[in-house]
């Protein structure tokens, strides 16, 4: 606790200055205060506001998954598995490829190549 209140009152006139900046919102004015430092001086203190950053500041994301996943659950679909939605959903999300560069990806890299034609579970998941 003493060397987060140290490392408080080292940035102390730095966070001054960048509070008062009207024109920066939050995420910049934190990264104008933990530049002007190495990581190490205040370590404990970007611990604490990188936590606190990563916390999203509303649900919008979530929101838009539950969006897609009632899309791709249809009449039609109806039947489809949990499992299969969920993997439908992390490749939309998770992948920026478009058709092409995905097909190039997966013909240029052997190791999925080989366990797609294997009739094992997926091996590269695992690592």
């Amino acid at each position: 606790m003493d060397s987060l209140y140290e490392e408080l009152q080292l940035v102390r006139e730095c966070l001054e200055l960048t509070v008062s900046d009207k024109n920066l919102g939050a995420i910049n004015k934190w990264e104008k205060v933990i530049n002007q430092f190495t990581k190490n001086q205040i370590l404990n203190l970007f611990r604490i506001i990188s936590f606190v950053l990563s916390i999203p500041s509303s649900n919008c994301f979530v929101e838009r998954i539950f969006s897609q996943m009632s899309l791709k659950w249809t009449d039609i679909r109806n039947r489809s598995s949990v499992d299969l939605i969920r993997s439908e959903l992390l490749i939309m999300f998770n992948f920026e490829f478009n058709c092409q560069e995905f097909y190039n990806y997966v013909k240029t890299n052997k190791e999925i190549l080989r366990t797609v034609e294997s009739t094992s579970k997926y091996s590269f998941k695992t690592k």
